[in-house]
């Protein structure tokens, strides 16, 4: 995902420069062109309003029609969605779309398509020199989603601040090493996506395999012996209450619940220290 293949890659790629000569791709270290900027250096916001009555022949788009950290639209919500009876924004293809609404979600869009969104999404139009492509990328970098989380407004309904978005540092290389990093990374991306898509088959292939195979435990419509678990378990053992970070210290580890998704361990989450 986005949020641990794009900053590294991002950084080094910059530095290296064009052509991999240096920071500008000439061999020097130097340039007239900045490498870093803002967000602001890199897009405008695009805030244009659609009056309801004006929305009801545009499409709609909605903040919950947009996939978490990979920012896909769901276009077949789209279609049956409807504006609300309140001001919205117009976007099009020139746009990238940012959710501001609990900006962990990581919601960025980049919309084929032109229509009316929430006002929970904020169209941003990049400025001339700047790809859309990358400047959708650049926006849905974890840590800067880390940052508007943490500097949001609002308890039950947390925003990001658009003023600390538009100025989170972000690299600005020339337009043609923008566009290989695009390359690079829809690459990349489109790699971890068939992972993931092959990961979630292969957990609904199991149970699947497993009737089958073997027919529902809870009927065994295939007349297999029945036995008592007692028969072939020797005992079985509660568990032990520990808590982390305990002063006398511990053998074991803590594996949290989370770590383990439909019986598969996900070596990302971490054991505690007893």
């Amino acid at each position: 995902m986005m949020g641990d293949l794009e900053p590294a890659r991002m950084r080094r790629s910059v530095g290296a420069g064009v052509g991999g000569k240096g920071r500008n791709g000439t061999g020097k270290a130097g340039g007239k062109r900045k490498m870093t900027s803002t967000l602001s250096e890199l897009c405008v916001e695009d805030r244009r309003t659609v009056h309801p009555d004006s929305a009801k022949s545009m499409q709609y788009l909605g903040l919950e029609q947009i996939e978490s950290k990979w920012g896909t639209i769901s276009t077949s919500d789209v279609n049956d969605s409807k504006p609300p009876q309140s001001t919205t924004f117009f976007f099009c293809h020139d746009h990238v779309l940012y959710g501001k609404l609990r900006p962990y979600l990581n919601k960025v869009a980049l919309p084929d398509f032109p229509g009316c969104c929430s006002t929970e999404l904020i169209p941003l139009r990049p400025k001339p020199g700047v790809a859309r492509e990358y400047l959708w990328y650049a926006l849905r970098r974890k840590n800067l989603a880390e940052v508007a989380t943490s500097k949001n407004t609002g308890s039950r309904m947390p925003r990001a601040d658009m003023a600390v978005v538009m100025a989170f540092p972000t690299p600005l290389p020339p337009l043609p090493e923008q566009l290989r990093l695009v390359d690079l990374l829809s690459r990349a991306e489109g790699i971890v996506r068939l992972r993931r898509e092959a990961r979630e088959k292969t957990a609904e292939l199991i149970p699947a395999l497993f009737l089958e195979m073997f027919g529902d435990p809870a009927t065994n419509p295939k007349g297999w012996p029945e036995r008592k678990i007692s028969e072939f378990v020797g005992h079985f053992e509660g568990g032990k209450n520990i808590q982390q970070g305990s002063e006398n210290g511990s053998p074991y580890r803590i594996l949290k619940v989370s770590a383990v998704t439909s019986g598969i361990y996900n070596s990302m989450f971490k054991f505690f220290e007893a």
